[in-house]
């Protein structure tokens, strides 16, 4: 397979060089793949921001090539926070949204992610199975203050309860031009991970 091909081994490339998508040689590439217990699709924001959606946002909300792992053909979301008027509610500062995911009741999972610089993601629950129904509980996971280097994963476990569906809500910095970038996130069955 030709360079940035999603592989297994070094055998199935080209360049004989395998680092979850095919490498140019003679250089090694870190491009790591979601697992296939992973909820989110689009979970490393490989080609822009398919599955995610953009529900409110004073600031701006785009794909950036900026990767967590470097890797040359994937990216990151990246939400840029806006002013917020003074009779503003702070819900409306720039947030980016999953998809509706079916989760499993009375299921411990694994939430986490790489997030740099300012802003938060939490997982949001719900009873019925079409993401209504808002319930307490869902795991949240900070940034790391720090819009110049990627953490290493950061990760937050909890219990479902009575959840049929989650939805994973990331929200910039709470002051306008602050900066949130986001790659590598999951939701997996306890114990996975990305």
């Amino acid at each position: 397979m030709g360079n940035g091909q999603i592989c297994g081994g070094n055998s199935q490339c080209t360049s004989s060089i395998c680092g979850g998508r095919c490498c140019p040689g003679p250089a090694f590439c870190s491009c790591s793949q979601p697992s296939a217990a992973n909820l989110v699709p689009n979970a490393g924001f490989d080609s822009g921001l398919p599955s995610w959606t953009v529900p409110s946002s004073s600031g701006t909300v785009s794909w950036t090539s900026d990767d967590a792992e470097a890797c040359p053909y994937s990216g990151a979301a990246s939400i840029v926070a806006g002013a917020l008027a003074s009779d503003e509610a702070a819900s409306n500062q720039s947030q980016l949204q999953s998809p509706c995911l079916g989760v499993s009741p009375s299921t411990s999972y694994n939430f986490g992610g790489k997030l740099k610089g300012y802003g938060l993601c939490q997982v949001n629950l719900y009873q019925n199975s079409n993401c209504t129904a808002a319930l307490a509980g869902g795991g949240g996971i900070p940034a790391n203050n720090n819009p110049a280097s990627w953490p290493s994963n950061t990760n937050s476990a909890f219990s479902s309860g009575n959840a049929h569906s989650a939805i994973i809500t990331c929200t910039g910095g709470s002051s306008a031009g602050l900066t949130l970038h986001i790659d590598m996130i999951y939701l997996t069955p306890a114990p996975g991970s990305f």
